[in-house]
């Protein structure tokens, strides 16, 4: 089909780096959209004592009904006219537009809204600075206590003994660990050889969450210095993750989301206007990373990105190929720039 015809009635700034346009495909452009829809609806009808794409357009229009022929023209021609707008006008934009029709009739054009979530302008702060005066300051002192050693130790011991095949209900007996069962979980002689490789791992995950802390830390101190407006689309999709990561949460504990809410006395609206604030760092985060990796030139190796890819889909079978692709590329590149500043002296 050829370019679209259309007419942006108005243009205005709704939100934080977001801009809203009203749009109007003439009666004329819209009828060639739904003739194709209609052809369309033909070519996928089954209707009895009709072949499937042989019944008359008018039987098909009358079982599917105008309206829905309008509906299927009416999101083809929209999804062109954003093209076209966007292009147009050249917008920089994240996220996906949100369409709103406002006019859709027989012989009549097709009026809609669209709003865009603009790329904000941010203004980073001396976030090398900020990373090396974070990396100047000593980690905690990591030491595994007794206590923690003993704690881990029991609860090797008990998933040995639930090894056993004994009912939950019995009273189950912890054994204590000889020199044959740590043979079993490792290459170890000893039941002293496996102790200390296990408080030498305990000892390596409390400096890993030590380190983890302190980039944390960075990119808090890095979000919180950034200025500008981030878009209200994006931290409405944080909203919604944050939402999602509470509710599965809740479901992983054994409870139903509306007992919880019950229970603390609290909606979930309510939840929301709590999150707003961490929404909104999160959104930032999104946006500030990608800002560093393209002043420093931090890029990923396209190798890298197959490599990873590769393996998630060996995992995920029914996975997009494409989505997967960017998923990792994104993640390896938060990886990269988060070493690049841990890495600032």
């Amino acid at each position: 089909m050829a370019k679209i015809i259309y007419t942006v009635i108005s243009e205005k700034e709704a939100g934080k780096s977001t801009k809203e346009f009203e749009i109007e495909i003439p009666t004329e452009e819209f009828e060639k959209f739904r003739k194709l829809a209609l052809h369309k609806a033909v070519q996928n009808a089954e209707i009895s004592g009709f072949r499937k794409g042989k019944a008359p357009e008018a039987i098909v229009l009358k079982t599917v009904g105008e309206m829905a022929i309008l509906q299927e023209a009416a999101d083809e021609a929209i999804h062109e006219a954003i093209i076209g707008v966007l292009s147009e006008k050249q917008i920089r934009f994240i996220g996906q537009p949100h369409a709103t029709l406002t006019k859709l009739a027989p012989h009549n054009p097709l009026q809609f809204k669209i709003t865009v979530a603009l790329v904000p302008e941010l203004t980073l702060p001396e976030y090398k600075k900020i990373a090396a005066k974070e990396n100047e300051k000593p980690l905690p002192e990591s030491a595994v206590t007794d206590e923690e050693l003993k704690t881990s130790l029991d609860h090797i011991k008990k998933i040995l003994a639930g090894q056993t095949g004994e009912s939950p209900k019995e009273t189950v007996v912890v054994p204590e660990l000889t020199d044959e069962t740590v043979k079993k979980l490792g290459n170890f002689k000893t039941v002293a050889e496996f102790t200390e490789k296990l408080r030498a791992d305990l000892l390596s995950d409390k400096q890993t969450r030590n380190r983890e802390k302190r980039v944390l830390e960075i990119i808090e101190n890095i979000v919180s210095n950034t200025k500008g407006d981030i878009p209200e689309a994006l931290v409405e999709h944080e909203l919604d993750r944050i939402e999602s990561e509470f509710m599965h949460d809740i479901e992983r504990i054994g409870m139903k989301p509306e007992e919880y809410l019950k229970k603390i006395n609290k909606t979930k609206e309510v939840l929301r206007k709590e999150w707003f604030g961490n929404a909104e760092k999160r959104a930032k985060f999104e946006l500030v990373l990608p800002r560093i990796a393209a002043a420093e030139k931090i890029t990923v190796p396209a190798e890298d990105i197959e490599r990873e890819t590769t393996h998630l889909l060996e995992h995920y079978k029914d996975a997009d190929k494409e989505t997967a692709k960017l998923y990792i590329e994104r993640t390896l590149l938060r990886q990269h720039v988060l070493k690049f500043l841990e890495n600032q002296k």
